[in-house]
């Protein structure tokens, strides 16, 4: 890791996001050092989640309670129509909106496969 944590150090500030379900939640460990690390760097760190509003808090205040290197959660609009190919390009709007440079997802293909481009 501590080959990592230089490499880290000596890039350009990132803005980087990471989705929380299938991705935090599947290696915690990892990606809370991760966020850490980056986070520690200067660089900007944001979780981004297409949970449904009540779902989002939670998982906002579980994030603050283990304290998560983050700078801003981003969460779907209330009164968003959850299908894979609106979920695939809601994310894909906000990684542009965000100028995310580098994005951890687990869910790449489906959305490709629903039709979403993430050329």
């Amino acid at each position: 890791m501590k080959i990592l944590q230089v490499v880290i150090q000596q890039m350009k500030i990132m803005k980087v996001a990471f989705d929380y379900d299938g991705v935090i939640t599947a290696n915690w460990n990892h990606y809370f050092q991760l966020a850490f690390d980056l986070y520690r760097s200067g660089h900007i760190v944001y979780v981004i989640t297409a949970a449904n509003r009540e779902r989002a808090d939670m998982i906002s205040r579980k994030l603050d309670n283990l304290c998560f290197s983050y700078h801003q959660i981003i969460k779907r609009p209330q009164d968003f129509e959850s299908t894979l190919k609106n979920i695939g390009e809601w994310k894909k709007q906000i990684l542009k909106d965000n100028e995310v440079d580098l994005w951890f997802d687990n869910e790449i293909k489906v959305y490709e496969q629903a039709g979403v481009s993430f050329d």
